[in-house]
């Protein structure tokens, strides 16, 4: 179990289960930090955590464009260490593009980190998408590798937040959702991309260029879960998504037309190890798990009104999503919403 209560002690709000659907029982608190990679490349990475102070500013505002409910003072609830969740946002997305989901796991009491893909956000769009796919899993390792220096450090606001022998639970969108793949265990398939790409120009072709090897490991064992989000990349790995063998949700949508239903999330369910499921939102599309359909940039896949409600939308992915982390985290009590009682814009599945 999570954390295992001591009978003399009082209850501390993460010490009993909450319900996926319910208000967490912490306020959540939220920054951003830098840090240089290992590729000598500085990240810009988004925090998000609990916390029990009192509230005292509005909500952030994300870089200025979106309000949030989490806010920006309060010291992080961190008398034990925290769960880990790690998010990788997607192609021309940013750090922050999912953030009430980010900020419903730490109101539930975990510590969230996402890292900017530089060249890949839509403030910066300049990167050779080959290279940004080698360099996404890397530039997540590294981020959670910044997070266990933190937290190791008295100086920090992360100090003793994390539990380094407790590893992470892998999220993200689309590209997102390939890095997260990556990062799980899922080698990539550089001789089948070496195939198809001689005769089609697909997304991930030209990674076959970048290496040597038939087949390259660019995984985190630390990273014991996952969870992808719209994910693009069955190409990528082919026959070796059956190398995730762990705890897996994947979340596709029927109008998809970014990353299409039939041959990406459903194929990638078929084709993990273990026993993963799949949530498929009924009409939703790419950017329902997203706040993308708030900003005024565009018509974007899954915000027009021949799409599934956007708020319904993210209200599924967010309580499934909490629902398969307490899971994760050993709350028997959360296979009551996987799937959710009268959810009829959800179809479920799990082998």
């Amino acid at each position: 179990m999570w954390w295992i209560l001591a009978c003399a002690a009082p209850v501390e709000p993460s010490e009993v289960f909450v319900a996926p659907d319910a208000p967490g029982p912490f306020d959540a608190v939220t920054w951003e930090d830098r840090f240089t990679d290992s590729a000598g490349v500085e990240l810009t990475v988004q925090i998000w955590g609990p916390t029990t102070a009192a509230r005292g500013t509005d909500g952030v505002q994300y870089d200025d464009l979106l309000q949030g409910e989490a806010w920006s003072q309060g010291e992080l609830a961190c008398e034990s260490p925290r769960p880990v969740v790690m998010f990788s946002h997607g192609s021309q997305g940013i750090r922050w593009q999912s953030f009430f989901l980010t900020e419903a796991w730490a109101e539930h009491g975990l510590i969230v980190v996402a890292p900017d893909h530089p060249g890949n956000t839509f403030v910066d769009s300049s990167g050779d998408r080959a290279e940004i796919a080698a360099a996404r899993p890397g530039q997540v390792i590294d981020s959670y590798d910044w997070l266990l220096a933190e937290s190791h450090d008295a100086e920090s606001k992360l100090f003793g937040c994390v539990d380094e022998a407790a590893g992470y639970l892998m999220s993200g969108h689309s590209f997102g959702a390939y890095t997260t793949l990556a990062v799980g265990g899922a080698s990539l398939d550089i001789a089948g991309l070496r195939e198809i790409c001689e005769t089609d120009d697909q997304f991930f072709c030209g990674a076959e260029h970048l290496f040597d090897e038939d087949k390259v490991d660019l995984s985190d064992p630390r990273a014991v879960a996952i969870l992808p989000l719209a994910p693009g990349g069955a190409i990528a790995f082919g026959p070796h998504l059956a190398d995730i063998t762990g705890d897996a949700y994947v979340m596709g949508s029927t109008l998809d037309e970014k990353t299409p239903y039939e041959t990406e999330a459903k194929v990638i369910y078929e084709r993990l190890g273990g026993s993963p499921m799949l949530g498929t939102l009924i009409d939703g599309g790419h950017f329902s798990y997203t706040e993308m359909c708030v900003l005024p940039l565009s018509e974007f896949d899954g915000c027009t009104d021949e799409f599934l409600d956007i708020d319904v939308a993210k209200d599924l992915v967010e309580v499934t999503a909490l629902a398969f982390t307490k899971r994760w985290l050993g709350w028997e009590e959360a296979e009551a919403w996987l799937p959710p009682d009268d959810a009829p814009d959800l179809e479920w599945d799990q082998r």
